[in-house]
């Protein structure tokens, strides 16, 4: 609602209901933000990217509220990313197998696909293998383009490791989400800052 409310005049309070609407009849999030853009003419991206981040915020924080609900079984939980060549950052690859505990919440950027994955007293960690063995599985080719050009070099020199990758900052509505790090915080070297579009 905060991020919702510098929209102008009475605006905010209907795409709050709109979006209200649209994940109560679970509609899919490109839905509700086309219904948005139509309604207010609003940029597509801007109400897709808003509809989605607050979409999944709210439910990955109502999954955790129930694991904490269930603590007497639930010990914790996995970070779980999509791990797709072109849709995973770094930054996801970086978090894939980590363990939490119930009182952090799944800090993803905007437009994350990650998930949780509950840990049940006794159990294992569900997520078999890590993001960095994962990534280091794949063709020179996906590393690439998961990576781009100049960070792959980096990395194959020995300059950063995958853990490294991932990195914060505070957003004023969603408080600490995690995004990937540029190259030049990496290694001094410039290009694009942190991305956490």
């Amino acid at each position: 609602y905060k991020r919702i409310a510098e929209m102008p005049g009475d605006v905010a309070d209907k795409v709050s209901k709109a979006i209200i609407e649209g994940v109560g009849l679970g509609r899919n999030p490109n839905a509700i933000a086309r219904d948005i853009t139509r309604a207010f003419g609003g940029s597509l991206t801007d109400a897709m990217r808003m509809t989605r981040t607050a979409q999944i915020y709210g439910y990955r924080e109502a999954s955790r509220a129930n694991y904490v609900a269930n603590s007497d079984i639930v010990t914790g939980w996995v970070w779980n990313s999509a791990l797709q060549p072109g849709r995973t950052c770094m930054s996801c690859v970086a978090m894939h197998g980590t363990e939490h505990p119930l009182s952090e919440p799944l800090n993803d950027h905007y437009n994350g696909l990650c998930t949780m994955v509950p840990m049940v007293i006794g159990g294992r960690n569900p997520v078999t293998e890590g993001g960095e063995e994962w990534f280091k599985q794949q063709p020179e080719g996906v590393q690439r383009k998961m990576m781009g050009d100049a960070k792959f070099e980096a990395w194959k020199e020995g300059k950063f490791s995958i853990g490294d990758m991932t990195g914060t900052r505070t957003d004023d509505v969603y408080g600490v989400m995690r995004g990937e790090v540029s190259l030049k915080d990496l290694v001094g070297v410039d290009t694009v800052s942190m991305d956490l579009s």
